[in-house]
């Protein structure tokens, strides 16, 4: 199944977020795609696709949400999203109104 290639990528996507104090919610889309033509019964072409991509999406302690996404679905770089969404979403809070 190709949800369990994506496994140490959500892995490291939650190892990355314990150590940056977030919450986070990691998206992994993995579309594949064929596509058949055909004119009068004669098939004319055929053509696929494949396109992958990781969002993730972290929540200070605050509530204060930062988001960023990449084509590139690796541990590696899911750790490094987190990082960036940490960075985001605590630069927001400087300008959030908390209740």
């Amino acid at each position: 199944m190709r949800v369990d290639r994506y496994s140490d990528v959500l892995h490291a996507l939650l190892e990355a977020a314990s150590a940056e104090g977030v919450f986070a919610i990691g998206r992994v889309q993995d579309v594949r795609s064929r596509s058949l033509a055909v004119n009068n019964g004669v098939l004319e072409r055929v053509s696929g696709g494949q396109a992958a991509g990781l969002g993730v999406h972290v929540f200070t302690p605050q509530g204060v949400a930062g988001f960023a996404s990449t084509d590139r679905v690796d541990a590696a770089h899911a750790a490094a999203l987190v990082r960036q969404a940490s960075s985001l979403a605590r630069a927001s809070e400087t300008l959030a109104i908390v209740p």
